[in-house]
């Protein structure tokens, strides 16, 4: 298992405590440096910690490698995040009114081409003589005889 398996593995739940976090928080730290964990962590932390882990020991600890656990920020953090989830949803249902639309109008399109289609054929199936013989006429027309 490689450092970006075990960090994805490693993910602290609602029921981890403080140490954890902290530990989860160093795995981070070491596979993409302090910003990038100080990002991760934040989000995760946001969507992700329950009361075990809202110490003042993780608080304190957050501190001192430029984590700002206050929970009015985390709770900023958490409405961003969820906003973002809301406007990506948010596209991908309108991608999927339209290709709902495009394939109603498929569907008439086809319908329309293939109605008259059928009626011709069974026009010819009830009376193939009658057909034959406007056939044949238009086709004297057309030659001049």
């Amino acid at each position: 298992m490689n450092q970006y398996d075990a960090i994805v593995k490693y993910i602290p739940s609602k029921d981890s405590g403080d140490s954890q976090w902290i530990s989860w928080y160093e795995m981070l730290k070491k596979g993409f440096g302090r910003e990038k964990a100080n990002k991760a962590f934040i989000v995760a932390y946001a969507n992700l910690a329950g009361s075990a882990a809202k110490t003042n020991k993780l608080r304190d600890y957050g501190k001192t490698v430029g984590l700002d656990l206050d929970t009015n920020l985390i709770e900023d953090a958490s409405r961003i995040v969820g906003n973002v989830k809301e406007s990506i949803g948010g596209v991908f249902d309108s991608f999927g009114s339209i290709f709902k639309t495009s394939k109603t109008i498929v569907i008439v399109v086809i319908l329309a081409i293939l109605v008259p289609v059928f009626l011709a054929l069974f026009n010819i199936a009830k009376n193939p003589n009658a057909v034959i013989g406007a056939a044949s006429s238009g086709f004297a027309k057309s030659k001049g005889m």
